[in-house]
């Protein structure tokens, strides 16, 4: 016997619990959280300072990396020297990377009741 729906068995079709099919589309809800990406961590600048001896750029004795990751001071060596000019190349900029969050899988994907039908058995014949 069967019948559309979920439903319990009548009492003389005791041989076995009932069987619940279900059709092709079931109820589902599943989804993600929603991504996010943190701030950036270890982005920074990149530069180089170009210490001459002369005023036109052309005699240089002393180039200095810089960066912004640590605070820097560089003394001029020997003390006392005469900086002639100097010169500094456009910063460059490095990326830092974040820390991803979410993506986490929420909800559940579930039979649909609405396509339910309830199958009920009997004893075989015995005989």
């Amino acid at each position: 016997m069967w019948r559309l729906g979920i439903h319990t068995c009548p009492e003389n079709f005791d041989y076995a619990p009932p069987y619940v099919m279900y059709g092709k589309m079931p109820t589902d809800n599943r989804s993600c959280t929603k991504c996010e990406c943190g701030a950036p961590q270890g982005s920074g600048c990149l530069a180089t300072m170009h210490l001459y001896d002369d005023g036109a750029c052309a005699a240089e004795y002393n180039p200095l990396p810089l960066s912004s990751f640590v605070e820097q001071c560089h003394n001029v060596q020997p003390p006392g020297r005469v900086l002639g000019s100097k010169s500094m190349t456009d910063p460059a900029y490095m990326p830092g990377t974040c820390l991803a969050s979410g993506g986490e899988p929420i909800g559940e994907a579930q039979p649909n009741a609405d396509t339910a039908v309830t199958f009920c058995c009997i004893p075989p014949f015995a005989g």
